[in-house]
């Protein structure tokens, strides 16, 4: 998870908020954060709902003050983006390892490599180590991927199910045409040895 301030998120995006509490309310939590969108979706939060960050061995709860369109860093993969207060952010940079994230709209031409090593060349250290990339495409194929495992783990389950589904179907129906029932049982022990017929109708004596 990826844990910015206001000034951070504004930095990155117009910080858009939706599903918020009031103003009034929000002034008065102790401990607010905004989440993504997908917190909402996926999770079923709302404001107001108390959001806990573990971390140390130790829990941090946060009163949701509302939701935001995320659009930078909001993939699972690096851990989704929740905007806190700069209080909280000071707490928990005790905690929590700071990084420094810089963003910007590359050409396409643009050389990451080329890049590093010359941020390398101007500040004696070792920039390539320090530094992830990613860009727009790279988000998406991050995205894609994650999907696709979701619907091939669905398509696995799904084929397990109706596989051991057919399985206890053949199973049954083997047993129901091999396996005698307890009348026919019962018929095949009767020794019939006289048949009369009186008035349309059979009778039988054992």
């Amino acid at each position: 998870m990826t844990l910015v301030t206001e000034s951070t998120e504004y930095a990155f995006e117009d910080f858009v908020r939706d599903e918020t509490l009031s103003d009034d309310k929000i002034t008065k939590l102790q401990h607010p954060i905004y989440l993504p969108e997908y917190f909402k979706i996926a999770d079923g939060f709302k404001p107001g709902d108390i959001f806990t960050l573990t971390a140390g061995g130790m829990d941090y709860p946060f009163e949701i003050a509302g939701f935001y369109k995320c659009g930078l860093l909001a993939e699972g993969g690096i851990g989704r983006k929740c905007v806190i207060s700069d209080y909280d952010y000071m707490l928990l940079t005790s905690i929590y390892p700071e990084s420094e994230l810089l963003i910007f709209d590359k050409s396409e031409s643009f050389d990451y490599r080329e890049y590093s090593e010359k941020c390398a060349e101007k500040s004696g250290n070792n920039f390539s180590k320090a530094c992830s990339y990613r860009n727009v495409d790279d988000s998406k194929i991050i995205e894609t991927t994650e999907t696709e495992m979701y619907l091939y783990i669905s398509i696995f389950f799904s084929a397990v199910t109706f596989a051991a589904v057919f399985f206890l179907i053949a199973h049954k129906i083997k047993k129901d045409t091999t396996t005698p029932s307890s009348t026919n049982r019962d018929l095949r022990n009767i020794d019939i040895h006289d048949v009369t017929l009186n008035s349309g109708s059979a009778s039988a004596r054992t």
